[in-house]
C-alpha cells in the first residue's frame, strides 16, 4: 500500500452529496513527455505502453469537473479557463514533504450529484446520481491488463471508499516456449519469443480476493517495410517491434466457488465484472472482451479476455476491419491469439493430473467455448485437427477421465448412453458445453446414433453388467425412442448379475419377481430377479421388456413342482421356502392354499426334534406337547426366515396330540371330566380334522358301566359312550354313559361332546318295534314289525328287487332313527362284480377315452381345494395314475352278491365296464356294442378300485369330471386352472366332446343312462344313492326312457300331437289321455338323499332357442315343513323369515298335491339357492320349487294378506293359480324332456284335466 495514503475508512455514502472524486493509483511518474501529452491532449500518443492509443482520453473530465488536478512524482498540473474559453495548464513543483506523490486524479464536481451505494425505490426530486459499485468495478477492470500500475484508490470527500491491489505470482508450468511447436504466426507477420503464464490476484482492502490465470506472450513483429508504411501512413506513427499477446482466463477453483456461492455482497458483484465468463443457472457462458489498454465492447467469443496492440475504430469501441492493411494486422493477432489459446488447451488436457472427473473437465474447457462473435472465426483453434485431444470416458465401471484423439471418440446424447456404451465417449455432460459443440457443428466428431448402439451390443463380446442394463433400459424409456427400435435392441442384449452368474439372454425374460423371492431359491431363467427389478419403474418393465409380474400362484407352481425336489434336501433352502410362502400367506385364494397343502401333505419339509417330517407328523410347539417323542417344530423360531404359526397350521402341522394331552391332563381324584372336556373346548381351535378325527376314533374318554357285579371304568372311543340321560330315560344299568351325571343338555360342553360321537339314543336292538315292508311285485307289499338290526335301510333299489329284502319306509327322519338304532344299510352286504369273459380288442374309442382320462387324471381325486380326497389306497391311486390301459371286450359279465347269495344281472342291468388289475397294471375293460360311453360306470369301478369304501356323491362327482365340459366344470369351482396345464385346457375337451364316438350326446338329449342302470352296486358301499346322484346329474328338463311294459298308448306322443293325423274316434283318444297321464303321474317320486346336487344345463326352449341353467348343491334342512322337505345350497344363511316363508310355500303345494293332483306330497320338494335361474325343475320323477322366488315375489304380499285378509285381495288365488301352472309344467318333463310343440300340447292336456278340481280348491 502507499505510505502517504491514510488508513481507509469504509463509510456508507449512500444517499449522500458528493462534491469531489479523487483516484490514485501506484503507476509510473509523469515524465516530461506525459506532462506535454496531457497539456495539448489532443495530440497522439507514441508509447504504447502508457494508456490510451490515440490519446490519453482526458477531454472527457472536463464534463465533471472544470478545474481538474493531476499529480505525480514532484509535480501538480492544474487546469483553469480563462473566459470560458481557454483553457490553461499551470505545472508547479510539490512541496518537498508531499514527493514523491503517487500518481491521482482529483475532481471538483461541477454539479450536484447523490451518491448511490445500490439502487433507490423511491425519490422525489431529480439529482444526478453516481453508482458506487459501478465505478468500483470500472476501476478494477482497468487493472486487467495494466503493466505498470497495480493498486488503485478511490477517494470521495476526501475519504478512501475503495482501494484495490492486483499481486502476480509466476506459475512454473510444464509448458515453455520451446513446447510451442508452432513458432510464427499464420501469416508470418510475428515470431513468438517467450511465454509465461502467472497467477494474477485481484485484492479489495478489508475484503475478498479473486485470482485469474494469466497467460502472455512476446512475440517480435517481421513485417516487410511495404506494410509498415503502409501502417505508418495510417496511424501517423511506426508500429512497435516487439509486441504482447496476454489472456486472462477463470481457473477451475474460482468457477467452483462462484457456482456454489449463495453470497450477493458488492464486492463478488465488483470481481465477476473482471470474469470473462458469466452463469446461468447451471450453464457457463463465455464472455470474453478484447482490451486495448483499456477494455473495448469487442467480445473474444471464448472465455478469455484478450489483450494486444489492436487497433480500433475511432470510437475505440470495436477493431478495424475497414483499411485492408489495418485489418491485415488485426485477424494476425487474433490467428495468433487463437494459437496461443490452442497450446493452451493441449498443455491443459495433455498434462494436467486434476482432469479425473467429468466436473473437472467441465470447469477446464469452460474457457475455451466458443460463442457467436465476429472474432471466433478469425482465432484458428482447430489449426492441426489431427493433434487435437477430448476427454472421454472409456469404461462404464471407471468414471474417471482419459485423453483421447477426438477421430477416435463420439459425443454422448443422453446420460444413460454414458453408463452402458463400452466406447471412447465424450460424456453427456461435458458435450453440454458448447466448446465441444463445435467440434459437433464443424464435422469433427460424431454423436452416438441407434446404427452405432445395435452395432456395439450385437458384437458376440457384449455382455452388460447389471449396472449397464439398467442404463440401457432407461434410455430405451425416453419418448424419442421407438419401440420397435428397443425391441430390436432388446432381443440383442446379453448381461450378467454379477461376474459368477449366469448369463441372460432378454429375449428370454417373460416375468419378473415383485416379490423378492429368497437368494436360495434359483430362479428359471425367464425370471427378472426382484434385485434388478427395483431399479425399473412399472412402465419400463411392462412397456419396454414386455414383462408381467410373476404371480403367487405361478411362484407356487415352479417351486412346488417335483422337478424343484432339491428344494427340500437343502435345509435352508426349505427353510426360505416354507418362510416365503408364509410372508405371502395373505395373498393365497383358498385354491391356492388347497394346493399348497396337497402338494406338501406328501413331503418330509419340516424340520422338527425328530428329523424331517411331512406336516401331519409335525407338531407345533406347545405347553402340552411334554414327550419328548413327539417332533416338534424347530425351524419357526428363526428371525430371519420366519415361519407364521397359522401357515404352519393351514398346511397340516399339527397342533395337538392327543396321547400327550391325555397324558398332561389325566384326571386324578379331585378333578373332574368337566375340567377335562373345557380344555379341550379351548384346544379346539388349534385342532387341525385330523387331530379331531383323533379324539374321536381313540379310547381315552372315561365312561362306567354298572351291572350286577359292580361299577366298571374305564377309558372309550366317545361312539360308544351314553349321555346319562339316555341311561335315565331306559333305565338301563348296562349302558356305558360318561363320567359327568349332571351334564346339562345343550351346553356347549354337551354338544362339544355330541360331536366326538357320544350317543343321544340307545341301540333297541333287541326288540321288534321297526316297521319294515318288502315289495313283491309292482302291486304288492307286505308290512311287517321287527328289530332294528332285522330292518335294511334302502340304498340299493337293484339289490332290494332281486333278494326281496325287507326295508325301511322311504322316508328320511325313519331311516335315520333306525340307523341310530343299529338298522344297517343294504350296501354294507352287497358287492357287485364285473369282469370280461369275451374277446378283447382295441380301438379308437379307448384311445380318446385313454387320452381324456389322462389329461383329468390331476382333478379327478380331489376336492375343490385341491386336497387329496380321504380314505384313498395310494397304491392303487398310483397304478390307475401311471398304468391304466383300455380295451374293449364282447361279453362284459355282471354279477350281484348278498349275504353269500350271488346271481348273474341281465344284460341291461350290467356294468357297461369292467377293471381287472394286477401288479403292474389296471385295464378297464368296455362293452365292445354300447355306442355310448356310460361315464357313471366308469365312474363307479374307478371309485372302487381307488377308495376303501367310496361314497355315492363321490362316485356322483367323479363321473361329472370325467362327463363335463372344462368350463362347466369351472363354474363348479373345480381347480381346473389350478391343476390340468394351459396349454392343454381346451384342445382335449373341444376335441373329445365334438367326437361322437366317445362323447356323450349333449345335455338336452336323451340321457345315455338308462333304467336298466338303475340296479349297478357299489363295492361295499354300492347303493341307490348312487343311483340317486346319477339322477342329480340328469338335466331339469331330461327324463330317463322309461320301456313300460304297459300297452294303452298305441301311437308315439309325436304322432298323438300331430295335427295332420288322422283321428277317428275322440272319445277313445281322450281315455287314452286320461290313462296316459294317470299313468306319467306315476312315475313321480320322492327325493331320499340328504345332498341335491343339479347339474347346469343348456334348456332347450320351442325348439330353437336355448338358455343356460345353472348348478345348484343343497343339503337338506334337519325339519320338513307340511311333510315336504327344504334344501338349502351351500353358504346360504338361514334366517326365521325364510323358514316362515318355506312352511308358507309347502302349505300351498302340500294343498294342491292332495286337493287337486292327488299326488303323493313326498314328490315335491324345496330348494333355496343363493343367485340361480331356476323357479322348478323335475329331478327324475322328484318335483323341485325354488324358495328363494317365492319369497322375492309373494312373500310380502302373502304376509300383508294374512294380517289384513280382505275379500279383494286375490294373493292366495293368484299363488294358487301360478304354482298349478308350474306343476303342470314339471309334470309334463316326466314324458318330454324339450320345450318344444309337443311338450306344449301336453302341458296343456294336464292343465285341462285338472282346471276344475283347481276351481273347486279356490272357491274352498
Amino acid at each position: 500500500m502507499l505510505n502517504d495514503v491514510q488508513v481507509i475508512c469504509r463509510m456508507d455514502f449512500h444517499n449522500s452529496c458528493i462534491t469531489e472524486i479523487c483516484a490514485t493509483n501506484n503507476g509510473r511518474d509523469f515524465s516530461e513527455i506525459d506532462w506535454n501529452r496531457v497539456a495539448t491532449i489532443a495530440e497522439g500518443n507514441t508509447d504504447v505502453d502508457s494508456v490510451g492509443q490515440f490519446g490519453v482520453g482526458f477531454f472527457s473530465v472536463f464534463s465533471l469537473c472544470e478545474e481538474p488536478i493531476i499529480i505525480s512524482g514532484t509535480k501538480l498540473m492544474t487546469f483553469t479557463w480563462q473566459d470560458d474559453k481557454v483553457l490553461k495548464t499551470c505545472i508547479r513543483s510539490l512541496p518537498v514533504e508531499k514527493q514523491p506523490h503517487p500518481t491521482s486524479i482529483c475532481l471538483s464536481l461541477n454539479k450536484k450529484y447523490i451518491l448511490l451505494n445500490h439502487p433507490i425505490t423511491e425519490q422525489t426530486e431529480t439529482f444526478l446520481t453516481m453508482n458506487l459499485p459501478q465505478l468500483k468495478s470500472y476501476f478494477t477492470k482497468v487493472l486487467s491488463f495494466t503493466k505498470h500500475i497495480n493498486e488503485l484508490v478511490i477517494k470521495i470527500n476526501d475519504k478512501n471508499v475503495f482501494e484495490i491491489r492486483k499481486t502476480k505470482t509466476r506459475q512454473i508450468l510444464p509448458m515453455t516456449i520451446v513446447d510451442f511447436d508452432v513458432k510464427k504466426s499464420l501469416n508470418h507477420l510475428f515470431r513468438f519469443d517467450s511465454i509465461v503464464q502467472n497467477e494474477q490476484t485481484f485484492t479489495i482492502t478489508d475484503g475478498p480476493s479473486i485470482t485469474l490465470n494469466h497467460i502472455s506472450i512476446k512475440a517480435s513483429v517481421i513485417i516487410n517495410k511495404e506494410f509498415h508504411q503502409q501502417i505508418r501512413h495510417i496511424l501517423k506513427k511506426d508500429l512497435l517491434n516487439t509486441i504482447h499477446i496476454e489472456l486472462l482466463y477463470t481457473p477451475n477453483s474460482v468457477i467452483k466457488q462462484i457456482q456454489s456461492s449463495t453470497d450477493l455482497e458488492i464486492d463478488n458483484t465488483i470481481f465477476k465484472s473482471i470474469l470473462p465468463i458469466k452463469f446461468c443457472k447451471e450453464k457457463i457462458i463465455p464472455t470474453g472482451y478484447i482490451f486495448i489498454g483499456l477494455g473495448t465492447q469487442q467480445t473474444t467469443g471464448i472465455g478469455m479476455h484478450i489483450f494486444s496492440h489492436f487497433i480500433p475504430t475511432i470510437e475505440r469501441e470495436n477493431l478495424n476491419f475497414q483499411d485492408s492493411y489495418i485489418s491485415q494486422w488485426n485477424k494476425e493477432l487474433l490467428l495468433s491469439t487463437g494459437q496461443i489459446v490452442r497450446f493452451i488447451y493441449d498443455q491443459m488436457i495433455t498434462n494436467s493430473t486434476s482432469i479425473k472427473t467429468k466436473q473437472e473437465a467441465f470447469l477446464s474447457i469452460s474457457p475455451f467455448q466458443f460463442q457467436s462473435s465476429v472474432l471466433n472465426n478469425e482465432i484458428t483453434f482447430f489449426i492441426n485437427e489431427s493433434k487435437l485431444f477430448v476427454p472421454v470416458i472409456t469404461s462404464t465401471t471407471d468414471s474417471r477421465l482419459r485423453i483421447h484423439l477426438f477421430k477416435n471418440a463420439y459425443l454422448s446424447s443422453s446420460p444413460y448412453i454414458d453408463l452402458f456404451l463400452r466406447i471412447p465417449l465424450v460424456s453427456f455432460e461435458l458435450c453440454q458445453n458448447d466448446f465441444l459443440r463445435c467440434f459437433h457443428q464443424r464435422g469433427l466428431i460424431k454423436y452416438v446414433d441407434y446404427q452405432l448402439i445395435e452395432h456395439k451390443l450385437s458384437e458376440s463380446i457384449s455382455i452388460l453388467t447389471l449396472k449397464e442394463f439398467i442404463q440401457l433400459i432407461h434410455y430405451l424409456s425416453r419418448n424419442e425412442i421407438t419401440n420397435e427400435w428397443s425391441q430390436r435392441i432388446l432381443s440383442l442384449v446379453r448381461f450378467q448379475e454379477t461376474i459368477q452368474s449366469n448369463i441372460i439372454l432378454v429375449k428370454n425374460l417373460k416375468y419378473y419377481d415383485l416379490f423378492n423371492i429368497p437368494s436360495l431359491l434359483k430362479l428359471p431363467q425367464y425370471i427378472l430377479s426382484n434385485n434388478i427389478v427395483i431399479h425399473f419403474s412399472r412402465e419400463e418393465l411392462q412397456r419396454k421388456l414386455k414383462l408381467t409380474p410373476w404371480s403367487i400362484i405361478e411362484i407356487i407352481d415352479y417351486y412346488l413342482h417335483p422337478n424343484q425336489g432339491y428344494i427340500f434336501y437343502h435345509l435352508r433352502a426349505n427353510e426360505q421356502l416354507l418362510s416365503f410362502l408364509s410372508k405371502q400367506s395373505n395373498l393365497f385364494q383358498e385354491s391356492e392354499w388347497n394346493k399348497i397343502k396337497l402338494i406338501l401333505s406328501d413331503i418330509k419339509c419340516i424340520q422338527t426334534t425328530r428329523g424331517i417330517r411331512i406336516p401331519d407328523e409335525s407338531y407345533i410347539p406347545s405347553t402340552i406337547l411334554s414327550s419328548s417323542d413327539i417332533p416338534i417344530i424347530e425351524f419357526n423360531i428363526i428371525q430371519q426366515d420366519f415361519v407364521s404359526i397359522e401357515f404352519l397350521k393351514r398346511i397340516g402341522c399339527r397342533t395337538f396330540h392327543l396321547q400327550s394331552f391325555i397324558e398332561s391332563q389325566t384326571l386324578s381324584f379331585n378333578e373332574t371330566m368337566e375340567i377335562l372336556i373345557q380344555r379341550l373346548i379351548k384346544e379346539r381351535e388349534n385342532m387341525t380334522d385330523a387331530d379331531f378325527d383323533a379324539l374321536k376314533r381313540n379310547r381315552w374318554l372315561q365312561g362306567t358301566v354298572s351291572n350286577s357285579t359292580g361299577t366298571t371304568t374305564r377309558r372309550y372311543v366317545p361312539q360308544e359312550l351314553y349321555f346319562p340321560c339316555v341311561k335315565n330315560e331306559l333305565n338301563c344299568c348296562e349302558l356305558p354313559i360318561i363320567d359327568w351325571l349332571n351334564i346339562k343338555l345343550n351346553s356347549k360342553e354337551y354338544l362339544f361332546l355330541k360331536e366326538l360321537g357320544v350317543r343321544e339314543f340307545h341301540r333297541l336292538s333287541n326288540e321288534p318295534w321297526c316297521l319294515g315292508y318288502k315289495k313283491i311285485d309292482s302291486k304288492h307289499e307286505t308290512f311287517e314289525i321287527v328289530k332294528s338290526c332285522d330292518v335294511f335301510l334302502d340304498d340299493h333299489s337293484l339289490c332290494v328287487r332281486k333278494f326281496q329284502l325287507l326295508c325301511a319306509p322311504y322316508i328320511v327322519e325313519i331311516q335315520n332313527l333306525y340307523e341310530n338304532f343299529g338298522a344297517p344299510w343294504i350296501s354294507n352286504y352287497v358287492k357287485e362284480t364285473s369282469f370280461p369273459i369275451g374277446k378283447t380288442s382295441q380301438s379308437n374309442r379307448c384311445e380318446k377315452l385313454q387320452e381324456l382320462i389322462s389329461h383329468r387324471f390331476p382333478i379327478l381325486f380331489v376336492n375343490n381345494h385341491c386336497e387329496r380326497l380321504l380314505d384313498i389306497n395310494t397304491t392303487h391311486f398310483k397304478l390307475l395314475e401311471k398304468n391304466l390301459l383300455i380295451y374293449e371286450n364282447d361279453n362284459i359279465r355282471s354279477e350281484l352278491t348278498f349275504q353269500e347269495k350271488t346271481i348273474i344281472l341281465d344284460r341291461n342291468e350290467s356294468m357297461f365296464c369292467s377293471i381287472v388289475a394286477n401288479d403292474d397294471n389296471v385295464i378297464l375293460y368296455l362293452q365292445e356294442d354300447e355306442h355310448e360311453i356310460e361315464y357313471f360306470h366308469i365312474a363307479t369301478v374307478f371309485a372302487q378300485f381307488v377308495f376303501r369304501k367310496p361314497s355315492d356323491e363321490q362316485i356322483s362327482i367323479l363321473k361329472d369330471k370325467l362327463f363335463l365340459s372344462l368350463a362347466q366344470l369351472k363354474r363348479r369351482n373345480v381347480p381346473v386352472d389350478q391343476l390340468i396345464d394351459d396349454n392343454m385346457s381346451s384342445t382335449p375337451s373341444a376335441s373329445y366332446r365334438d367326437n361322437e364316438i366317445l362323447s356323450p350326446k349333449m345335455e338336452t338329449d336323451k340321457p345315455v343312462i338308462e333304467n336298466r342302470s338303475q340296479g349297478n352296486i357299489n363295492k361295499d358301499n354300492s347303493s341307490n344313492k348312487v343311483q340317486k346322484s346319477r339322477n342329480n346329474d340328469s338335466q331339469c328338463e331330461q327324463k330317463p326312457d322309461v320301456k313300460s311294459t304297459d300297452n294303452f298308448r298305441q301311437i308315439s306322443t309325436k304322432e298323438r300331437f300331430n295335427r295332420d293325423h288322422r283321428i277317428d274316434d275322440f272319445e277313445s283318444l281322450h281315455r287314452d289321455d286320461d290313462e296316459w297321464i294317470q299313468n306319467m303321474i306315476r312315475e313321480c317320486q320322492s327325493y331320499t338323499d340328504q345332498l341335491l346336487s343339479q347339474t347346469e344345463n343348456v334348456q332347450q326352449r320351442i325348439e330353437y332357442q336355448c338358455i343356460e341353467k345353472s348348478a345348484i348343491t343343497g343339503k337338506r334342512y334337519k325339519k320338513m315343513f307340511y311333510s315336504i322337505p327344504l334344501f338349502i345350497e351351500q353358504n346360504a344363511t338361514i334366517t326365521k323369515d325364510m323358514l316362515k316363508q318355506a312352511e308358507q310355500l309347502a302349505w300351498v303345494l302340500n294343498n294342491l298335491a292332495q286337493h287337486v293332483f292327488e299326488l303323493p306330497v313326498n314328490i315335491f320338494h324345496l330348494f333355496r339357492d343363493i343367485n340361480g335361474n331356476r323357479i322348478a325343475f323335475n329331478n327324475n320323477g322328484s318335483l323341485f320349487f325354488n324358495l328363494r322366488y317365492f319369497e322375492q315375489v309373494y312373500a310380502k304380499k302373502f304376509t300383508s294378506f294374512q294380517q289384513n285378509p280382505t275379500p279383494s285381495n286375490f294373493i292366495v288365488q293368484n299363488i294358487v293359480n301360478f304354482y298349478y301352472m308350474v306343476i303342470c309344467h314339471e309334470l309334463a318333463h316326466n314324458e318330454i324332456q324339450e320345450h318344444n310343440q309337443e311338450f306344449i300340447e301336453l302341458m296343456k292336456t294336464l292343465a285341462i284335466k285338472y282346471m276344475s278340481k283347481r276351481a273347486s280348491y279356490i272357491l274352498k
